[in-house]
């Protein structure tokens, strides 16, 4: 995809997707220990959530290596 604007655009954009994989990364979290707090669901159910929350956490610390991003996060307590 190209993006106009330039560096300043790629950069809007590259925050936009990193909040983004944050907000799904929180939300995949959230859903993990919802599961987990209930007793009738298989484990099957719980490792799919838990591998979703670990895929949204990864592809947030990807997004926050990229050199344009060096005012994001790369990690913290918010992931975990």
């Amino acid at each position: 995809m190209m993006m106009l604007g330039g560096v300043d655009g790629t950069s809007s954009w590259l925050e936009t997707q990193y909040c983004a994989s944050v907000a799904a990364a929180l939300l995949a979290r959230a859903e993990y220990f919802e599961l987990l707090e209930d007793a009738c669901v298989s484990p099957g159910t719980l490792s799919r959530a838990l591998r979703t929350w670990r895929n949204h956490v990864s592809q947030a610390e990807a997004l926050a290596r990229f050199p344009m991003s060096a005012d994001l996060p790369t990690s913290g307590d918010w992931l975990a």
